[in-house]
């Protein structure tokens, strides 16, 4: 991106710059601003400062940063940036506003139930104005575009599929100063915060049948969330807590880069994924994958990297794992597969495909 001219670059998230708190969305931000800041150009992060709370106390402190950032004056800067909702509330810029979407809002309603579910809704009509007041909005992959159309009537005009990315050099140095597990069991590694659309629940189902089969094996669930306790429970109930270790969330990337590098096999049969991050850090670490075909996961995860299967089938998922578990050559195989996928994916190439189609290219 050396030849485009120098910017300065505002970033919105309501999240504070934590990913215990804000996973994917903060991974995407700190990602693009990286890159943004490597290429020369000034980048300001506009975030709140909270600790994890309830579902709905987080999204209180969320909309009342968005209601603050409306007092904020933006005139120094020639791109703004916000996601999800973020920057909804902005009027009368001076400079374009593009939108980074994690996660439609409104395709995400349909896993949740209760309170949790009409306070999507809530913020679905604020992600709704923040889509269609901007310039463009940027996806992660095709599915997430023709769900955004679909629900936010999105002109493809101003839609923008451009792939998240990973830092591999960040990601060498994590691998290594960690320190591996010693285990003498094969190891299946899950990471993700633990929403019901993330399938953790099936995941433990699917291990019950896994080790009435094979009994040299084990689960690691790494993160937590509002379904954690319940996945604690159900694991107490199928008297898997010798085989199942719950790690919760981890702030220290050393700490989950010990846990990728201990593991045999990755899986998450998430039910929503508008790209899935995680998988890139797991084809990173050579770890074959198994998760659903559901979303946008086929679109990153391919028949060379992993096994997908029907959403919601637990046979064919516990059968998936039996497979990797019983064939190293075949983990083996796909493991290399998926090293030299990741290579594909960079924050560099993303960051420069969002200025380019943002019309910030060369020296305007």
């Amino acid at each position: 991106m050396s030849d485009l001219r120098p910017l300065k670059i505002a970033m919105l998230t309501s999240f504070p710059l934590d990913l215990t708190v804000g996973s994917g969305v903060v991974r995407m931000i700190l990602g693009y601003a990286a890159a943004f800041q490597k290429a020369g150009y000034h980048v300001q992060i506009f975030h709140p400062s909270f600790r994890g709370d309830s579902y709905l106390n987080i999204a209180l402190r969320r909309l009342k940063f968005n209601r603050a950032l409306a007092a904020q004056r933006f005139e120094e800067f020639d791109l703004v940036i916000g996601s999800d909702f973020d920057g909804y509330a902005l009027k009368r810029l001076t400079a374009p506003k593009v939108v980074l979407n994690a996660g439609i809002l409104a395709d995400i309603i349909r896993f949740e139930r209760g309170k949790i579910a009409r306070i999507l809704q809530h913020l679905a009509r604020r992600e709704c104005q923040n889509v269609q007041s901007a310039a463009l909005t940027v996806v992660p992959s095709h599915y997430t575009a023709r769900r955004l159309h679909q629900l936010y009537k999105t002109p493809a005009s101003r839609i923008a599929v451009i792939p998240l990315g990973i830092d591999l050099e960040q990601w060498r140095q994590w691998k290594n100063a960690c320190q591996p597990l010693s285990l003498k069991e094969t190891v299946i590694l899950s990471v993700a915060r633990q929403y019901p659309r993330k399938g953790i629940k099936d995941l433990i189902l699917a291990f019950k049948k896994t080790v009435a089969r094979v009994d040299n094996v084990r689960l690691i669930v790494v993160g937590g969330g509002p379904q954690a306790e319940a996945n604690r429970s159900l694991a107490r109930q199928l008297n898997l807590t010798g085989k199942i270790t719950f790690v919760g969330d981890l702030k220290d990337q050393t700490q989950l880069a010990g846990y990728y590098r201990s593991a045999h096999i990755f899986c998450l049969p998430s039910y929503h994924e508008t790209f899935g991050l995680v998988f890139l850090e797991a084809m990173y670490f050579g770890l074959p994958i198994v998760a659903y075909a559901s979303t946008a996961i086929p679109e990153v995860v391919t028949p060379e990297q992993g096994l997908l299967c029907p959403p919601g089938d637990i046979d064919s998922l516990s059968e998936k794992l039996l497979t990797l578990i019983g064939s190293a050559k075949l983990r083996n195989k796909m493991g290399a597969s998926g090293k030299e996928r990741v290579k594909q994916f960079s924050w560099q190439n993303s960051a420069a495909q969002l200025l380019k189609r943002a019309n910030f290219f060369g020296n305007r």
